[in-house]
């Protein structure tokens, strides 16, 4: 027997319509409930999740945020506690804590269809959704996402492009200096065409870069989700608090061979450099630049990276596999 699906109303589905999907395709169910009465009173954007069959039920917390601190009231709360941004040192600390690894936002369902969901939902909890406007926001910003499918498509990648483009960010100093390492990097092997650079910032203060800044100020998602597939390789960094970003999410899904700096947070299995991603060491341009031509002159090192990268996203790290370890570990307490 199937069972119900119950969702906090509350919950961000910007970042966690993505578990949303997992639910569905685990359980093989068309629809999950959006409810309030069967959870205590969270804060918006919590995802906690009540799985309730006909004899017993278990409690699920998906925890996505860019921090790695683990919710007092939401550990206490659940049976089993998913967190993407996670320290080994809670892993140890916490029975009910699980690392998930990066996700990232996904449409779900027809523009339509999420614009009945989110009108009636605030029309069903007005007076439980304090920050209402914000509530909307989130189902509108979903709805302009990729379905996960997109991200599937194989373009072949070209082995003399290369493509990057981020935002500056005031308070990381260090990744923005990571990330313009990189830029240089690329823009000093003529070998290659590079296209992209730093967003401009509304503001005009490009924090010293304005050397590095891309002509084209925004690429629309479908532009951008095209020319990382066409890049020989792709960048990343750990974002925000050190987090896992959406980026990394999106280049192991798309198959992407990845360099990176170091990881601080946990993933869920093994993932390990020169088999899934390229660790830099010092993270300096020069450094880069040798790397970049090493791979360039490694066909067969690149297609293992391509590789191993997709399989770990498809053994670890799809909507339904992140719920189905999730749902293993509830079933076993």
């Amino acid at each position: 027997m199937k069972p119900k699906i119950y969702i906090y109303a509350l919950l961000d589905v910007y970042y966690d319509a993505y578990y949303i999907q997992g639910l569905k395709e685990y359980f093989g169910v068309k629809k999950v409930y959006f409810n309030t009465s069967k959870f205590p009173k969270f804060n918006q954007d919590v995802c906690a999740i009540l799985v309730e069959y006909p004899t017993y039920s278990y409690k699920i917390a998906i925890d996505s945020r860019d921090n790695s601190d683990i919710r007092p009231e939401l550990e206490q709360w659940c049976d089993v506690y998913g967190v993407v941004n996670v320290q080994y040192s809670d892993l140890a600390r916490y029975s009910k804590v699980i690392s998930i690894g990066p996700s990232f936002g996904i449409k779900t369902a027809s523009t339509l269809a999420l614009y009945f969901t989110v009108f009636g939902n605030v029309l069903r909890f007005f007076n439980h959704i304090p920050h209402k406007k914000r509530y909307v926001s989130n189902f509108i910003a979903q709805s302009k996402r990729n379905y996960l499918h997109e991200y599937y498509k194989p373009i072949k990648a070209q082995k003399k492009y290369l493509f990057f483009t981020a935002s500056l960010w005031k308070n990381e100093p260090e990744t923005n200096a990571y990330r313009a390492n990189f830029i240089r990097a690329c823009k000093a092997l003529h070998w290659f065409t590079f296209e992209g650079g730093f967003v401009p910032r509304s503001n005009g203060d490009n924090l010293g870069y304005d050397d590095l800044l891309a002509s084209q100020k925004i690429f629309s998602l479908k532009e951008y989700t095209l020319k990382i597939k066409q890049s020989m390789v792709v960048f990343n960094t750990p974002a925000v608090l050190q987090c896992h970003g959406w980026k990394l999410g999106e280049f192991l899904a798309m198959g992407k061979a990845i360099i990176s700096t170091k990881f601080y947070n946990e993933m869920p299995a093994p993932f390990i450099n020169n088999e899934h991603y390229v660790e830099l060491q010092t993270n300096t341009s020069e450094e880069i630049q040798k790397v970049l031509l090493g791979l360039k002159e490694n066909p067969d090192k690149l297609i293992k990276l391509e590789t191993n990268a997709f399989h770990y996203f498809q053994k670890y790290l799809t909507p339904v596999k992140v719920i189905q370890r999730i749902v293993e570990k509830a079933e076993k307490n």
